[in-house]
């Protein structure tokens, strides 16, 4: 039909698959409101680490010597072996914290340092000590081990570790997991450590101390608000583009309240989780769930600019789009939030969302270009990564995606205006490629 070769047919067909995509989008952001999102429960709980702890059994041997007097009125020496089972606490002598929040409250938190083995290599010359290398092993306490996320790794000495869900061997320490240490026969004096632990950090992330040298150090995104939490202040850094901030503290172990080694039942039992130091939520609010609002509230700028670029690339080409192009454009806005509900559940947020615009921007100027030529595969690449990006900082850093969104909006504005102009221009050049729509179809 003629009339659909005219600009207004052009529109026409544009606004009726703008609308069939609309109401398919209405439809999907009203799921989405209902259904309950998958991490948001475990976010709400505070989190705190105690680690490392070494725990080493050894049996102490020394020899009892007696006078003891016979019925007979006469005196005899007599020795005799005594072996007592110990269990020595090692704690370590220098230990690095850094960990890395991101805007979904999940954490990348790093235990580095060494330990120091004179304690329990120091000669006694009233006994014969026999540390039982087998049976050592390494404790990492945690708060909340539902907020773990895999692969949780231990090193030791650079060698990996396999992980056992136990802290029984010290029974005040709480919920957690131990590794078994490798056995040797000659053990050096220091030995080198490394813990890293996913994990969602909850309404608050703390540490305890545990070093004889403890430096902590939480980089987080300014959007978090965060306060410190515990009774050494830290200093702050905020970046230069105002993004991010740099909590550090350097904690002496005095603070803590008890030893760097003890044995185990030789002194009352400590609490082991003294001196909490770290961060914490100054508002008790749903950030993911705020994220959701927030990326619901602008899908429908996001359909709009989708079909526009579209819309643009298609006047100017001189080509023309079928309405069922443009619905499928359209309806690929429903399928990411989709998408990113599934996603969501089996890995973190924003990575979830970053594979999902990655997605959308990578499938719509593939159809544009197989409708158009690679040249509108091109320039909708470009506008779209703009897009979407605008959009993902929406959700992490919001007055940058919304400056982001109107600067790309008045950029497809332009090139509507643009395109409309060449359509309706008959003195501009003809390219030579042909304009019915049935050739591209």
């Amino acid at each position: 039909m003629q009339f659909f070769q005219t600009l207004s047919g052009r529109l026409a067909l544009f606004l009726g698959a703008a609308l069939l995509s609309t109401l398919v989008l209405i439809l999907t952001l009203h799921g989405l409101k209902q259904a309950p999102k998958s991490i948001i429960a475990l976010i709400l709980n505070p989190q705190h680490i105690t680690a490392p702890l070494l725990v080493v059994p050894y049996v102490d041997h020394f020899v009892s010597v007696e006078t003891v007097a016979s019925k007979e009125g006469e005196s005899k020496v007599v020795s005799k072996d005594v072996y007592t089972d110990h269990t020595a606490i090692v704690l370590p002598a220098e230990l690095s914290i850094h960990a890395t929040l991101n805007p979904d409250n999940t954490a990348l938190v790093i235990l580095k340092g060494k330990v120091d083995y004179q304690p329990l290599l120091e000669k006694n010359p009233d006994n014969e000590r026999n540390i039982r290398w087998d049976k050592a092993q390494l404790l990492v306490g945690v708060k909340d081990l539902t907020a773990l996320r895999d692969p949780v790794k231990v090193f030791w000495n650079d060698d990996h570790m396999e992980l056992q869900a136990d802290t029984q061997s010290l029974p005040n320490l709480g919920k957690g997991f131990y590794v078994d240490l490798p056995e040797s026969k000659e053990q050096s004096r220091y030995q080198t450590f490394e813990i890293q632990l996913p994990l969602q950090t909850g309404s608050h992330l703390t540490f305890t101390p545990t070093g004889r040298k403890t430096q902590l150090e939480i980089i987080a995104p300014s959007t978090l608000g965060l306060q410190a939490f515990g009774a050494i202040k830290p200093s702050i850094k905020i970046s230069a583009t105002g993004t991010n901030s740099t909590w550090s503290w350097s904690i002496p172990d005095l603070i803590r309240g008890y030893p760097t080694f003890w044995i185990q039942d030789q002194v009352k039992p400590f609490d082991l989780h003294q001196a909490a130091l770290g961060v914490e939520l100054k508002a008790k609010i749903n950030l993911l769930e705020t994220t959701w609002n927030r990326l619901i509230q602008w899908g429908f700028v996001l359909l709009a600019l989708i079909l526009l670029v579209g819309l643009s690339l298609e006047l100017l080409s001189g080509r023309a789009i079928h309405w069922l192009h443009y619905t499928v454009l359209g309806v690929s806005v429903s399928l990411m939030y989709l998408l990113l509900m599934s996603l969501e559940s089996v890995m973190p947020f924003f990575q979830a969302l970053q594979w999902c615009l990655g997605l959308i921007a990578s499938f719509t100027s593939l159809i544009l270009g197989m409708i158009l030529g690679w040249r509108a595969f091109i320039l909708a690449g470009i506008f779209y990564t703009g897009i979407v990006g605008s959009f993902y900082l929406l959700a992490t850093l919001p007055a940058h995606g919304i400056m982001g969104m109107v600067i790309c909006a008045g950029l497809v504005g332009l090139l509507v205006i643009m395109g409309s102009l060449r359509f309706l221009n008959p003195f501009i050049e003809d390219t030579g490629e042909p304009t019915d729509t049935e050739d591209f179809l």
